[in-house]
């Protein structure tokens, strides 16, 4: 679900005007987190003057992917969203992507 966020909006550069709110977590407090920071980096990135300048598909997928980039732990990107060889196609995300998980408790 992550990768599948980061594809549409950042790779494809559709519009963020409506997130998901659901990655598939254990719990609403998990989703909660990963949404916040799935949003946070989708409201600043995707319509930055910078990322504006990159054109979408291939060039995005390049920079998201970059293996010259760590975490501040020293972590790169694949361990958090995986490695693919080539973008997903830009078809529009799943509707329970904006509803509630089911969660056990």
């Amino acid at each position: 679900m992550l990768h599948e966020t980061l594809n549409y909006f950042f790779i494809w550069g559709k519009d963020v005007d409506k997130l998901p709110i659901n990655y598939g977590m254990f719990s609403l407090k998990g989703d909660k987190a990963v949404a916040n920071v799935i949003n946070k980096f989708l409201s600043t990135a995707v319509p930055s003057v910078a990322i504006g300048g990159i054109p979408v598909g291939q060039a995005r997928f390049d920079i998201l992917q970059d293996e010259s980039f760590k975490t501040p732990g020293g972590n790169y990107y694949d361990l958090f969203i995986g490695h693919i060889e080539k973008p997903l196609p830009s078809n529009p995300l799943p509707d329970y992507f904006f509803e509630p998980g089911n969660y056990d408790s």
